[in-house]
């Protein structure tokens, strides 16, 4: 065995039940792509930061509620039923390819089933050419397995499929995405992503919406932001740490997915305080409910 075996220890899974450590490959991975991305080893044996955790969960929680989570359309019933049909966008369509026809309205936008960043807006009906061009992307998307790369286990449990929604809004620029940090059950972080096709960035505030580190974007909190916080706190209670993201039109709130990974882990915060603060908030999560929620 070697040190890095020793770093990740045989753990139980939300349900109570063994789960699998990840292989010595998948280990190597992370540490190695972590090691990249924040220029410092993981501390996979004693995490104490946000983005050590997301890498334990990724090699060691093998609980089947986390594909559940990850699946774009069938969680749709599990949150109408906590939540009510008014937070879900509707479904135009589904399936496991696309016809020789244009099967839904537009505006719209095609997402995989079961990745992210695997999607295309329909703002206007698509030529012939640009149909068939659609077929091949969406059928790549189907070849795939997602998350293998980054070692994102619960994505392998997702039934892999597309999916149609209304384009909220009607058009471009794509919504503001609000992506909300729940710790055992309480909201305490909203993450805000804007222009999303464009320059892409994104501001962490606290639940009363001040911001952890000023920057030159001041988004105005949403009309629905106290709404959000309690949806989000009614979807993810039985759980350690979730991510729950919402968009918002006409002051409505809409959920739009799951997240159990944050960047995967990757990607650095605006400041290494907030990096170890997460990390606290989930570590005293985990030891209050004692294992009856998804690490």
């Amino acid at each position: 065995m070697t040190a890095m075996d020793r770093a990740i220890p045989f753990v139980g899974d939300a349900d109570g039940t063994a789960a699998e450590t990840g292989s010595s490959l998948a280990r190597w991975r992370v540490v190695a792509s972590y090691l990249w991305r924040h220029r410092r080893h993981p501390d996979l044996d004693a995490p104490t930061r946000f983005t050590e955790l997301v890498q334990r969960r990724k090699l060691t929680d093998r609980s089947p509620r986390q594909s559940q989570f990850l699946d774009k359309l069938g969680v749709k019933a599990m949150v109408s039923a906590r939540l009510g049909t008014e937070w879900i966008i509707p479904t135009l369509w589904h399936g496991q390819a696309l016809p020789a026809s244009l099967p839904f309205d537009v505006p719209a936008i095609l997402k995989a089933r079961h990745g992210c960043n695997q999607y295309a807006v329909l703002c206007d009906v698509p030529s012939a050419r640009e149909w068939r061009r659609l077929q091949r992307t969406a059928a790549r998307w189907q070849r795939r397995l997602y998350g293998i790369w980054l070692d994102e286990w619960a994505y392998r449990g997702v039934p892999r499929g597309l999916i149609a929604e209304p384009l909220l809004g009607g058009a471009l620029p794509l919504p503001v995405d609000y992506k909300i940090y729940v710790f055992g059950g309480t909201a305490t972080h909203v993450q805000v992503h804007l222009d999303r096709g464009g320059r892409h960035r994104w501001i962490l505030h606290d639940r009363g919406w001040r911001q952890l580190v000023a920057c030159a974007d001041r988004p105005p909190a949403p009309a629905s932001l106290a709404a959000m916080l309690e949806a989000a706190e009614a979807l993810a209670r039985d759980t350690a740490f979730l991510r729950v993201d919402f968009y918002e039109v006409d002051g409505k709130p809409r959920f739009g997915e799951f997240c159990l990974y944050p960047g995967s882990g990757f990607d650095p915060f605006a400041a290494d305080w907030i990096d170890l603060e997460l990390g606290r908030l989930w570590l005293r999560a985990m030891q209050d409910r004692s294992g009856l929620g998804t690490s």
